[in-house]
């Protein structure tokens, strides 16, 4: 199981860092964060996962909204307030979610921890 989640974040970061070389949308398996309502703004694909995840000085605590991807995976993520992961405010999210004002978590994500499971 640890190898299929390692494996899936090895191909993330690969599948990333080629689009953000050539300019390109991408898509793969984890989430990726932005700054403004409905996928806006700045954004920052999550690249580590099965483990505590501080995010950039750019995003932190301005997350407004999450997207989703699911290929070979579901990416189920926690979310916290603090950069530890110890002040979790909201368990086991696994939808894109456009505003995250509606699950009280606009503006408060500073760390993540999300788990890859196969579909």
């Amino acid at each position: 199981m640890l190898f299929f989640a390692l494996l899936a974040a090895i191909m993330a970061t690969m599948v990333s860092t080629t689009a953000a070389q050539s300019g390109g949308s991408f898509t793969f398996d984890g989430a990726t964060f932005y700054t403004d309502r409905n996928y806006d703004g700045d954004r920052y694909p999550l690249q580590v996962i099965d483990e505590c995840n501080e995010l950039p000085d750019y995003i932190s605590r301005d997350v407004s909204s999450i997207e989703f991807y699911k290929e070979a995976f579901r990416t189920v993520c926690d979310l916290y307030s603090d950069e530890n992961c110890s002040t979790k405010i909201y368990t086991a999210l696994e939808e894109s979610t456009p505003d995250l004002y509606t699950i009280g978590a606009d503006d408060a994500i500073a760390s993540v921890k999300c788990t890859l499971i196969p579909l």
